[in-house]
């Protein structure tokens, strides 16, 4: 199976300094066991940038995400955040560093038994005990507002009482609430209808031009990386990597990740099934095809009718 070679792409080394580096992955590997996840990954995320992580199920993108915050911990290498190894912080000190991060999850991962007032007043009650309710419920409103929410609607509602694009725009808003330098969303437009989608997508793309705010967003959905994305990295699942191969399949711009012609990056990009349907069909002929099953029989036509 052909893997592209890792894409370097370009830096000006004269306008950016360490300084700028917020997130790094340098050499990073994940195992679990005996399956290897990630495998000697190196990036950087500077100041500002909006990089998005694309790729098939299975290659780590989520897993990103976690090494990103400090929930897991590299097998291999360091993850650092403005250069401090995440792996040597504990306790207090990750709790509070991890006040500089904003998480927008999957399924907005609201408290279903508090209200909408109560889920955005948390993260201020935990670590700004300093604050008055009146100045914690002010920040929760504002937060409403920014991502199109009137506070006199939503606030005393709990999460059931909305619809998946308001929970999403409130997990967004609670995210946002201790003012994060850098931004994680995990699938952010997951079971969204399209126009919500686009409104998700907006929402990002504002959050990053408003505030001074670094993001690492993974994602499926190639107009979220349109859309809210100054860079691309697309990785590919371990299992299929030969020896020597980066799992870095990609590293560059959303424009030249659409004008890529490497197949199985333009596959992904177009939704392309035709590359999966020849694996499909060779690991069926591999084994002589399928016994025990009502499809006895079943010949490789069977398969490429769905192309």
């Amino acid at each position: 199976m052909h893997v592209a070679p890792y894409t370097h792409r370009t830096q000006d080394s004269t306008a950016e300094t360490d300084d700028d580096i917020v997130l790094q992955y340098d050499h990073v590997s994940l195992i679990f066991g005996r399956h290897t996840i990630i495998r000697d990954i190196s990036l950087e995320l500077r100041r500002g940038e909006s990089l998005a992580i694309i790729g098939e199920s299975g290659c780590g993108k989520t897993c990103m995400l976690k090494l990103a915050i400090g929930l897991f911990q590299p097998t291999r290498g360091r993850v650092l955040f403005h250069g401090q190894d995440l792996s040597k912080v504990k306790g207090a000190e990750i709790a509070k560093l991890r006040t500089q991060y904003g998480f927008v999850f999957q399924q907005a991962a609201l408290f279903d038994s508090l209200t909408v007032a109560e889920n955005l007043r948390f993260p201020l009650e935990q670590h700004r005990m300093e604050l008055s309710l009146d100045e914690m419920n002010r920040i929760a409103s504002n937060r409403l507002i920014e991502v199109g929410l009137n506070p006199d609607n939503v606030m005393k509602k709990h999460p059931a009482e909305l619809s998946g694009g308001m929970r999403k725009r409130v997990g967004l808003a609670r995210a946002l609430a201790l003012e994060p330098e850098l931004m994680l969303y995990d699938e952010p437009t997951t079971g969204l209808d399209p126009v919500m989608s686009s409104v998700i997508n907006e929402l990002i793309l504002r959050t990053r031009l408003r505030r001074p705010v670094t993001s690492l967003v993974v994602t499926h959905d190639m107009t979220t990386v349109k859309k809210a994305a100054t860079r691309v990295v697309m990785l590919c699942p371990f299992a299929e990597l030969t020896e020597g191969q980066s799992q870095v399949m990609f590293d560059g711009t959303p424009d030249a990740l659409q004008a890529s012609e490497t197949p199985r990056i333009r596959h992904f990009v177009r939704g392309e099934a035709e590359g999966r349907i020849d694996e499909i069909e060779a690991t069926f002929d591999s084994f002589g095809g399928v016994q025990n099953v009502p499809f006895v029989g079943m010949k490789k036509h069977t398969l490429t009718k769905f192309r």
